[in-house]
């Protein structure tokens, strides 16, 4: 990528973290470049983005009017869990909605408001720590953030960058030190905010464009990155594209879907800012929803082997399955121990320890308590898991 694209991506970005953004803003066309003139047959077709992604998603827009006559797209720009709570809390419908990440979209999944036969990925994002760029504290790795005051990242709960970078502190043993430092913003652009106006020593946010790259075109910005974090110590991130069940204007959504999933497409997303497109491009296919499995035990050496199985299970089913242990026995596992109600050593999957699956052609249910190779075993695990996997494939709501 040339410095040109990513130094005006990263300008982008940062202005928008210390600005904010507008709402409800139309997407422009980019100069130069031909639009077309007004709808035909094709209608509009609306699509929902975050307001980090303009410069990417406007060129594909304008591109995609061009080789669609026919279709006009209407592009409504705001923060990731503004946009979230526009379709569910106004109930407003998108045709297309576009997520920074898992963690949004999921959160419409639930309310099984995604096309699921109408999903790709179109980039990757990498977790960074951001610091000022005068700041006196030197970071290098994670564990000097122990030196911050402060840290600020958005709400894990509601964040892709938030709940990245949480996983991450948890998987180092960080998280229960650092938690009483961490100031929990709504939209990542406040985080960055706080790291730019001083409120917070260092700020977590994704890496949008090559920031390692040519430093010296960072000067004149505020912010600079501190360290990236390990890719093995979260879940990766990808920037989603998917047509909505109920969209007003379904065959146009499918057919901007479908463009997004060229390598053309792909080129533009890039050269706009997003990163791994053009790599993606060549075998992008839909994502399958992500299953969660949490394991609630204690973090001792007699549950080293629990550990083990279940944190393996990232690997063995990778992009599929975010799988985390954690020490019911204190800090953030006892906090959502307590609050999931439990009173014993549990694995949870998709939010319920008591499944039902078909092994040897016969219906086994199992309680998800206790310890393992009692009443559960691994395989118990892997069966329940290929039965929500099979069953998601197939659009079937899990029973």
């Amino acid at each position: 990528m040339r410095n040109s694209s990513w130094f005006v991506g990263l300008l982008l970005v940062v202005t928008g973290a210390l600005v904010g953004c507008k709402k409800e803003q139309a997407a422009k066309p980019v100069e130069g470049m031909p639009q077309a003139k007004g709808a035909a047959a094709g209608g509009s077709v609306k699509l929902f983005v975050p307001c980090g992604l303009i410069i990417p998603f406007t060129d594909a827009t304008t591109k995609f009017e061009e080789t669609h006559p026919g279709i006009k797209v209407e592009s409504v720009y705001d923060n990731a869990t503004v946009l979230v709570e526009k379709v569910l809390q106004k109930g407003e419908r998108p045709d297309v909605f576009v997520s920074p990440g898992y963690t949004e979209i999921n959160r419409l999944k639930a309310k099984q408001l995604v096309d699921d036969k109408a999903e790709i990925n179109v980039a990757q994002f990498k977790l960074v720590a951001l610091v000022r760029r005068d700041a006196k504290i030197k970071l290098e790795k994670p564990e000097d953030l122990k030196k911050c005051k402060t840290i600020s990242m958005p709400d894990p709960e509601t964040n892709s960058v938030g709940e990245s970078a949480k996983g991450a502190l948890q998987k180092l043993g960080l998280w229960d030190e650092l938690e009483p430092k961490i100031i929990t913003t709504k939209h990542a652009i406040e985080s960055h905010q706080f790291v730019g106006n001083g409120k917070s020593d260092a700020g977590f946010a994704y890496d949008n464009c090559p920031l390692d790259t040519a430093p010296e075109k960072l000067s004149k910005l505020i912010v600079k990155p501190a360290f990236y974090v390990d890719e093995a110590l979260y879940d990766r991130q990808d920037c989603v594209v998917a047509a909505m069940k109920d969209a007003p204007n379904a065959a146009g959504a499918q057919e901007f879907v479908k463009f997004l999933d060229t390598k053309e497409a792909r080129t533009i997303l890039e050269k706009g800012g997003l990163k791994g497109c053009v790599a993606a491009a060549a075998d992008a296919k839909p994502i399958q929803a992500t299953i969660k499995v949490t394991a609630f035990y204690p973090g001792n050496e007699g549950h080293k082997h629990v550990r083990d199985f279940i944190e393996g299970l990232n690997k063995e089913y990778p992009g599929k399955v975010r799988a985390e242990f954690l020490d019911f026995t204190a800090g953030e596992g006892l906090k959502r121990w307590r609050e999931a109600k439990l009173t014993c050593g549990t694995v949870m999957i998709d939010g319920s320890y008591d499944w039902t699956y078909e092994k040897n052609g016969k219906p086994r249910q199992v309680i998800f308590q206790m310890a393992m190779d009692g009443q559960w075993n691994k395989d118990d695990v892997r069966g329940v898991i290929e039965k929500l996997l099979k069953e998601k494939a197939q659009g079937k709501k899990a029973e």
